[in-house]
């Protein structure tokens, strides 16, 4: 079974992702913050992160680039979820480490795809 964190300010977007990751056995848990995603990494090892990019106090960016830094993190994939649309953010992203991009709003279906590529490949 996979563990994965959620990390979003917005609780519908929590709940939402954590529910269609559940639905296909995966353990979810979920944070309002960028702070306490490092806090909880810290504790607990997950396989897969899914985070907004934006949110008070630090961006999803920055909690990338701090997630990077740390021997522990820096291999688990990333998929940012935004309603920013820009290439210019998205670029900065993907060269802050992400390893997937996904609009606002999404479909379940494109999520489970892409969850299922990236632990697939990380797996082996």
């Amino acid at each position: 079974m996979f563990r994965i964190l959620a990390v979003d300010d917005q609780a519908v977007t929590r709940k939402l992702v954590s529910m269609i990751l559940k639905s296909k056995g995966c353990q979810v848990e979920d944070v309002e913050s960028a702070q306490l995603a490092l806090d909880r990494v810290e504790e607990q090892a997950y396989d897969l992160i899914v985070t907004d990019y934006r949110m008070p106090e630090m961006n999803g960016i920055e909690l990338v680039k701090e997630l990077k830094k740390v021997a522990d993190t820096k291999h688990i994939p990333i998929i940012m979820i935004t309603a920013e649309d820009s290439e210019t953010l998205k670029n900065q992203a993907e060269g802050a480490g992400i390893d997937a991009w996904m609009p606002k709003p999404f479909k379940p279906n494109e999520l489970l795809s892409v969850v299922e590529r990236l632990l697939k490949n990380h797996s082996g």
